[in-house]
This record gives C-alpha cells, structure tokens and sequence, in this order.
C-alpha cells in the first residue's frame, strides 16, 4: 500500500514481466525504463511445488529484451509462457469490455497461448503467414496473384488449426463463466459469444478466393482468425454498447476469476492473482461480493490462491471482509 505514484502497479508489472516476457500496461518496452537511465534490469524468483525458478530480464534503450530461466537465456518468449501463470486485474485490462474486437482476440489468444502449447505454436505460424501474405498485399508486384497463391496454403492450413482449438478451447470458457457469474450473484446473467464455427479448408480456399478482389484493394487480409470477435452480454444486452461503467467493472472481475479458474483447470496449476487498486473503483457492496467469490474459488479448488493486492486505503480492505490482521507480515508500505 502507499499513496499514489509510490511505485505499486510497478511491483505488479514487474511480476507480469518475469511471468509472460511483456508488460501489462504498454506494448513499448523503452517505456519500462526509467527516465535517464539506459536498460532495466529485473530478477525474480518463483517457487511452485517445492520448486525454484529463477527468471531474469533485461531490456536496453534500443528495445532489446534477454530473458534468462535458471541462467539460461531463451530465445523465444513463448518458452517462457506458462511456466509461472498470473492473471492481473487491473483498470488496464477494462479495454477487453469496453474496447474493439482486437482487446477480446488479445486476451483470449494470450490466454489459450498460456494454457495450451500446441496453440501458441499455431497462432505464432499463422501470424508469421499473415504477415507475409499481407506484405504481398501492400507490394506493387504484376505477379501478385501467382505470389498470394502460394501464400493461401500455409494461410488456410494454420488459419483452419487456429479456429478448430479456438473453438474447443471456448466452450470451456463459457461453461466456467456461467459458473463464475452464479457465484458472484445469482441474479446476474453472462453470456460470451462466440461466432466462428468449425470450419473445413475447402470452405476456408472459397472465402479467401471469392475475398481476393477486395483484398487487393484493401491491402491486407479480410477473412481469417485474425478478425474475430468475442460478444460479452450482461442480462441479455450487450454490455459494450449498453453497459453501465459498475457494470463494466463487475463484468472484468468476473471475467478476470474465469480466467483464473480455466488457467488451473486446464494447467492443473495455480496461477498468481494481481489485483491493481481494484477497490478503489468499486463501491462497498461489490468490494464485498469480489473478496466472498474470490473465497469460494479458494474453496472449491481447495487451494488458498497467492493474491497480490495494491490500495492506497490500506484499513479500507477491512470493510470488505479482507481481514488485514491476519497479514501483517505480508503488509508492505511503499514511500515515494
């Protein structure tokens, strides 16, 4: 805890970083930096089943990143993803409610990468396709159609393994959300939509011949799993267009423990929970409900879950029914 500006979502960032490689706040690296200096260095230790891991990182002015594990630098973040599973919940993350389509694809594909290697090898081969299929697209080439040709292949081949794990991997997200959503408040009805269906690869060749033309003129590629979109409903309305702003928030809660519930189901490991000054932007009543469903979660896998929390009210944590007594050692007070 401490006052504003003291360095706590910096403690949080720093956990994400050495968990998932990236940042939870900024796709610019430089910007993790601190002013006037010219790299970041940051160590961390983590411990799971009598198991220690040791993760190092580095990033320079000049947005290089070295990721190190036990003292052995890997040279590919994906190596590094899911070893040491968080979930932050953070006003950040509002965008995945609130936000275009690409927030929702963002969320669920880092979190089906997390939980699944077989996915994050998919999607990383048919990013790597896109984008040299959607180079071809922007080129002035005269042969632009005996060189998209050769692209679609690869495209259709990984676009079809993307959307098949997708929508497998879906079904069980929505099934735990159902549930996480009742046990919040039974009165609250979530539903997340999901479009795409299975697809065949001659279906998917039929697509992206008859969207050819069009892409073309567009430069980039119009069909594929790229342009997804997840539908998040709250009581039987589109909560992006309709929601109010409490509601927005206890969607995110929702959607945060979901997360925190499929990562354990499917990993069979628990994953670290980052709340940044959530009860600051929630009233009492939904303070109350958050810590009480955050227990039940901690019942039903009858496992505590490790949860890092950020307040600039410390003694507010009280009312909520989050007992600080019996943290004292875990208290810590940052000063500017």
């Amino acid at each position: 805890f401490g006052d504003n500006g003291s360095g706590k979502t910096s403690i949080l960032e720093a956990i994400h970083l050495l968990s998932l490689g990236k940042s939870f706040k900024t796709n610019k690296k430089k910007e993790l930096i601190k002013k006037g200096e010219k790299q970041l260095v940051l160590n961390g230790l983590f411990e799971k089943n009598e198991i220690k891991t040791k993760v190092s990182t580095s990033i320079n002015i000049n947005n290089q990143q070295q990721i190190k594990i036990n003292g052995k630098k890997i040279f590919n973040r994906k190596n590094l993803i899911g070893k040491n599973s968080v979930v932050v919940l953070s006003p950040e993350e509002q965008k995945i409610t609130k936000g275009a389509p690409k927030e929702r694809r963002l969320f669920f594909d880092k979190l089906f990468s997390i939980t699944s290697k077989k996915y994050i090898n998919s999607i990383q081969k048919y990013n790597k396709v896109l984008k040299q299929r959607n180079a071809v697209l922007k080129s002035k080439d005269k042969n632009i159609n005996k060189i998209l040709d050769l692209w679609d292949t690869p495209l259709i081949e990984k676009g079809v393994e993307v959307w098949n794990q997708k929508n497998k991997n879906i079904k069980t997200f929505q099934n735990i959300l159902k549930k996480t959503a009742l046990k919040y408040d039974k009165n609250i009805k979530i539903v997340l939509k999901y479009k795409q269906k299975p697809i065949e690869k001659i279906e998917y060749q039929n697509k992206i011949k008859e969207n050819r033309k069009k892409d073309i003129i567009l430069k980039r590629t119009s069909f594929g799993p790229h342009c997804d979109d997840f539908i998040f409903y709250w009581n039987n309305k589109l909560i992006r267009s309709f929601g109010s702003q409490g509601e927005h928030k206890i969607f995110l809660v929702i959607l945060k423990f979901t997360e925190l519930i499929y990562i354990k189901e499917i990993t069979k490991e628990q994953p670290i929970l980052l709340l940044d000054d959530l009860f600051a932007t929630i009233d009492l009543k939904r303070g109350k409900k958050t810590i009480s469903t955050l227990k039940k979660i901690a019942k039903s896998q009858k496992k505590q879950i490790q949860t890092i929390i950020t307040t600039t009210d410390l003694h507010s944590l009280d009312k909520i029914g989050f007992n600080i007594k019996n943290f004292k050692k875990q208290i810590h007070e940052l000063r500017r």
